[in-house]
């Protein structure tokens, strides 16, 4: 199974002509998602389909992934958090540099 995060729509985008519409035009819509598949090149984008998407993995969507070390203080979400320095126990990079 793969556990992805992103968006499915139920209906087409409504890509207009006009000036006064709230879409981009195609073309902007069509360089977002080439620009995207460079920065993400595992994401799933398809937005000129009958049910639209974008899609990614869940772990490329993360900002930060952050480990609990049983000696450090509890983590709690719904406080600001910051990002580890990559020399901490709580940071998956010191882990990645041990195995690599």
């Amino acid at each position: 199974a793969t556990c992805v995060s992103g968006l499915l729509l139920d209906r087409p985008l409504v890509i207009s002509r006009k000036v006064n519409s709230n879409a981009p035009p195609r073309w902007i819509l069509r360089a977002a998602v080439r620009i995207a598949n460079i920065l993400s090149p595992r994401m799933d984008a398809e937005l000129e389909c009958d049910h639209p998407r974008v899609l990614s993995p869940l772990c490329s969507t993360a900002q930060t992934i952050r480990k609990h070390v049983q000696k450090e203080d509890p983590v709690y979400l719904d406080e600001p958090q910051d990002e580890p320095h990559p020399d901490s126990a709580a940071s998956l990079v010191a882990d990645l540099k041990k195995r690599g």
